[in-house]
């Protein structure tokens, strides 16, 4: 994440008077979303926790629904799960009963990602045929996206690599839509599974250190190539 966009975040919010609580929270949501690039936990706890407290005291959906965002990112540790999942949860729920379908999309694929690291596997394949349905119905390229990045994740772990190298190539063709450099890194990830599994990374050795270079706030890339190279 830009600094600029961390830096108007911040004026904006300091700015923002105590009559508008809604704004407030909405912003601390989001510039909680900001920090967590930046590396900065407490910061973004914090945050959240505030955004949350307001959300609930004013009843009102989208700003409810902000904050739960926001909860997601804040969670988004190894020993956050259980906490992550339960937001998922609850943003999944308020947003079916608004009738919030994209809101309840986004839900739905954090809790795909959270079903799997909880080891929750059958649930975990049903909520990527429910979070693929919804995806595909309201025609929303991001999470279309990651439809295609949890075929070619479910293809690795069944075995079937040819299903999962499509699956990738099919993330890669997101990159110049709303998928961007998150779809070039999915397909980075792709690419060091793939050559982990045929046992030789060296060729990923150079495309590692500009992954590294270009997202230095994604500590995996330092870790994947000190991988490769070891």
């Amino acid at each position: 994440v830009a600094r600029a966009s961390i830096d108007v975040l911040e004026e904006a919010l300091a700015q923002v008077p105590d009559d508008r609580p809604d704004l407030r929270a909405r912003l601390a949501a989001r510039l909680a979303i900001a920090l967590y690039f930046d590396r900065q936990p407490d910061r973004v706890t914090e945050l959240t926790a505030s955004a949350l407290a307001t959300a609930r005291a004013l009843g009102e959906f989208p700003v409810l629904a902000a904050a739960l965002e926001a909860r997601l990112w804040d969670t988004w540790r190894p020993d956050g799960v259980a906490d992550r999942l339960a937001a998922a949860d609850e943003l999944l729920a308020i947003a079916r009963a608004q009738q919030a379908d994209e809101v309840a999309t986004l839900a739905r694929r954090w809790r795909v990602v959270a079903l799997l690291e909880a080891g929750e596997i059958a649930e975990c394949w049903a909520e990527i045929e429910r979070h693929a349905a919804d995806a595909v119905r309201l025609r929303l390229p991001y999470e279309q996206m990651y439809v295609a990045v949890f075929d070619s994740a479910r293809a690795m772990l069944d075995g079937r690599l040819s299903d999962a190298m499509a699956g990738s190539a099919r993330v890669a063709a997101f990159g110049e839509l709303r998928g961007g450099a998150d779809a070039l890194q999915f397909g980075g990830v792709h690419l060091l599974s793939f050559a982990k599994l045929s046992g030789d990374l060296r060729p990923l050795v150079d495309g590692l250190r500009q992954f590294v270079e270009g997202y230095p706030a994604i500590p995996g890339w330092r870790g994947a190539l000190a991988y490769a190279l070891a």
